[in-house]
């Protein structure tokens, strides 16, 4: 999972309740990628639970007529990221960091 942070707390971005979805609709990802017009690769890039751009999300989200939250999760690890969070710059320490 790609990493987000926030404050020095490291976040995982999860894509599950995307597949689940198309499970739900009987749904191809083929047939995904032809309904929202993205790449293989993006799909590629969100089975391996990485960052795609927010357009890329709404575009699935149409497609499947859902919201954002029903797609992607962002869970918090059980691992402080300190050493990640300290080579932030301290004014980028207290956004969200999601790529």
């Amino acid at each position: 999972m790609d990493n987000a942070f926030y404050n020095g707390e490291k976040f995982l971005i999860s894509y599950n309740n995307l597949w689940k979805i198309l499970i739900d609709k009987n749904m191809k990802r083929t047939d995904l990628i032809e309904k929202a017009g993205i790449s293989s690769s993006t799909l590629a890039n969100m089975g391996k639970n990485q960052c795609v751009s927010l357009e890329t999300i709404a575009r699935v989200c149409d497609a499947l007529d859902c919201e954002i939250g029903d797609v992607v999760a962002i869970e918090k690890s059980k691992e402080k990221a300190k050493s990640d969070a300290e080579e932030q710059p301290a004014d980028k320490k207290k956004e969200v960091v999601l790529c």
